[in-house]
């Protein structure tokens, strides 16, 4: 590849980086600077937790009912 396509490349994924930092940052709390050093890796669940990615691990009918009760204080 030629070098002038590699740095359009990376511009791109550096920007989308940056985007997802900024979403994950907003609904974590987590510092954008340290969601970028996590690298774009991949955490399991209780991983994901200790870290403070997810605020919790649920199953499905723990999480369908954590919706509805979201939609049904969104409609009240």
């Amino acid at each position: 590849f030629r070098a002038s396509f590699l740095e359009e490349i990376q511009e791109d994924v550096t920007r989308l980086g940056d985007e997802f930092a900024n979403h994950v940052a907003k609904f974590t709390g987590l510092p954008i600077k340290d969601i970028l050093a996590m690298d774009a890796k991949v955490f399991h669940a209780e991983a994901a937790l200790e870290k403070g990615l997810v605020t919790a691990i649920k199953d499905h009918k723990s999480f369908a009912k954590y919706m509805a009760d979201k939609q049904g204080a969104k409609n009240a």
